[in-house]
């Protein structure tokens, strides 16, 4: 068995975010194993897209830890992106999403730092 069989595929550990001073994700804690089926539910403003956003490294600024393959979402960002894939609820861009923003998202999201994204931008 591989150190990779060992880990959870994706950890959260006592996740919290607020917006503007409210709790919007309170100490959430969960393992998905690799190969296992995963439903996450609830209500409407319950705090499920941001989780998403968090685990897929769009949010960044909240406490606790996200692990993908063991790997650190915080430390190893351009490692865990490899093995990750993220399609939104909303794949279009929104009405107030420019076109340098947009590109910077996916430059983040594929790990690019931050001289090499802006001179590929300017591109």
């Amino acid at each position: 068995m591989t150190i990779e069989n060992k880990v959870s595929h994706v950890e959260l550990r006592s996740i919290k975010k607020m917006y503007d001073k409210r709790p919007v994700l309170d100490n959430i804690s969960f393992q998905i194993d690799r190969g296992t089926v995963f439903g996450y539910i609830g209500p409407n403003g319950a705090g499920k897209t941001t989780t998403m956003k968090i685990i897929v490294g769009l949010i960044q600024n909240y406490d606790g830890s996200v692990l993908i393959n063991g790997l650190d979402t915080k430390k190893d960002n351009k490692e865990f992106h490899k093995s990750l894939g993220y399609l939104p609820q909303e794949s279009g861009f929104q009405q107030w999403r420019t076109v340098d923003h947009a590109l910077k998202t996916f430059g983040n999201l594929s790990g690019l730092n931050s001289d090499s994204l802006e001179a590929r931008i300017q591109k």
